[in-house]
């Protein structure tokens, strides 16, 4: 899986979707565009418009805060002990237990990555192809 950068601070959802559908950033963001018209997904989304806009590009996901970061897949939320911007926290991809994050353009095994940024896991919109 290729990792898509995010572009600046609040993109990080369009390209997670990206990532995971497999397609452009330019494509994931005319696909939020149509979901979330006054930013077009650049300064931050909700659940809910994350799984709308993953739905335009092919992607089923389903919130559940009951998984398995060994064995899931899908758009992770995350969020940082300590905050200072982006208080709506941060979405990575989730796969194989891996965080792949659209910021760093690494993928990290997830307990690495939540020390190192000290960060805690929210919702996990999980990919209908999980387990």
């Amino acid at each position: 899986m290729t990792i898509v950068r995010q572009r600046s601070g609040g993109d990080c959802a369009i390209a997670v979707l990206a990532t995971l559908a497999g397609v452009s950033y330019e494509a994931a963001g005319n696909a939020a565009a149509k979901i979330e018209r006054a930013r077009k997904g650049t300064a931050g989304l909700y659940n809910r418009e994350v799984v709308a806009i993953a739905k335009q590009l092919g992607v089923a996901l389903q919130p559940t805060r009951d998984y398995d970061l060994e064995l899931d897949a899908g758009v992770l939320r995350v969020r940082w002990e300590e905050a200072t911007e982006h208080r709506g926290g941060h979405f990575v991809a989730l796969s194989a237990g891996l965080i792949l994050c659209p910021r760093e353009g690494v993928a990290r095994p997830w307990r690495e990555y939540l020390a190192v940024h000290r960060a805690r896991t929210c919702t996990l919109l999980r990919t209908a192809n999980a387990c």
